[in-house]
């Protein structure tokens, strides 16, 4: 792996791991080990997924709107986050 994909690398876990810290929504939530850091975006209900072996990051593609995030909390080796349906207007 190069240098600069190294440092992508850990500055992405050092990021993840800081926001894991945070338990408001509009944040991130992590569970980490030592070969993955996945990760929810708790504004938009999304999954990442960082494998720490290759630097390889994941990022599921945002859904509509149409499901919101109520609740999130991180606890000892789970996310459990509280969703909701909004409905679309459509017709």
């Amino acid at each position: 792996m190069t240098t600069i994909r190294k440092i992508i690398a850990l500055g992405t876990i050092a990021l993840l791991l800081a926001y894991s810290r945070a338990q408001a929504l509009d944040s991130q939530l992590a569970l980490t080990n030592a070969a993955l850091v996945v990760s929810v975006n708790t504004s938009n209900a999304t999954l990442s997924v960082l494998d720490r072996r290759t630097g390889l990051l994941w990022t599921q593609r945002a859904v509509p709107a149409e499901v919101a995030v109520t609740e999130a909390r991180l606890e000892s080796n789970e996310i459990d986050l509280g969703l909701r349906l909004v409905p679309s207007g459509w017709s």
